[in-house]
């Protein structure tokens, strides 16, 4: 019993003493003023925000996933008319809009995974050091003279085009996947999508389309024309297995009989 004891309270003296409580000016993942973590800004406590922001990934007045300005060098990027999950310039309504947004890829001074001008974020631009930089910039997926993982005009990056500055742009778009002679994984023609397609080598591409996993004109999730996505159309395989079920079953029973 005796021994029992000393053993609790030693574990419990131990724990006392090795317990460690945080502070405010953190260290941690998401810290705030002067913070050391992976993501801080300005008096801000979400995971990538900006100034005076306190949610996720908040900015100056905007409402989407990831925003950005004009020639912004995020994930999704910048031009006008676009309807994937990434869109652009004023009017986008994807996950990542442009201008004065607040979404993960934020822009002018701010310090979110996808900002622009000055920044410190992951994928910043003018003469950034994140993940996607633009002009001589050494992050994964810069552009000009850059050596990220995704360039462009004469790149070896695994998803680059002409001027682009995503992740897989291509000669005008600038969503996850890039269009006209492209070597992502979902490309096509004038698309800015997650998966693109004309001539596309991705799981679900079609024709002119900026859905997850579009076809003919569409944009949901499981394609339909010459598609080579998980779920496939034509020809199911449920009625063979069916049949080669019920032969086995007859045969077991002949057996047991």
């Amino acid at each position: 019993r005796k021994q029992t004891h000393n053993l609790i309270h030693r574990t419990q003296t131990h724990n006392l003493i090795h317990r460690k409580q945080t502070t405010t000016s953190s260290t941690g993942n998401k810290p705030t003023t002067s913070s050391t973590g992976n993501k801080p800004t300005t008096s801000s406590t979400g995971l990538k925000p900006t100034t005076s922001s306190t949610g996720n990934k908040p900015t100056t007045s905007s409402t989407g996933l990831n925003p950005t300005t004009s020639s912004s060098t995020g994930n999704k990027p910048t031009t006008s008319s676009s309807t994937g999950l990434k869109p652009t310039t004023s009017s986008s309504t994807g996950l990542k809009p442009t201008t004065s947004s607040t979404g993960l890829k934020p822009t002018t001074s701010s310090t979110g995974l996808k900002p622009t001008t000055s920044s410190t974020g992951i994928k910043p631009t003018t003469s950034s050091t994140g993940n996607k930089p633009t002009t001589s910039s050494t992050g994964n997926k810069p552009t000009t003279s850059s050596t990220g993982n995704k360039p462009t005009t004469s790149s070896k990056g695994i998803k680059p085009t002409t001027s682009s500055t995503g992740i897989k742009p291509t000669t005008s778009s600038t969503g996850l996947k890039p269009i006209t002679s492209s070597t992502g994984n979902k490309p096509t023609t004038s698309s800015t999508g997650i998966k693109p397609t004309t001539s596309s080598t991705g799981n679900k591409p079609t024709t002119s389309s900026t859905g997850i996993k579009p076809t003919t004109s569409s944009t949901g999730l499981k394609p339909i024309t010459s598609s080579t996505g998980n779920k496939p159309t034509t020809s199911s395989i449920f009625r063979k297995s069916k049949k080669y079920s019920k032969r086995t079953n007859k045969g077991l029973n002949k057996k047991y009989k």
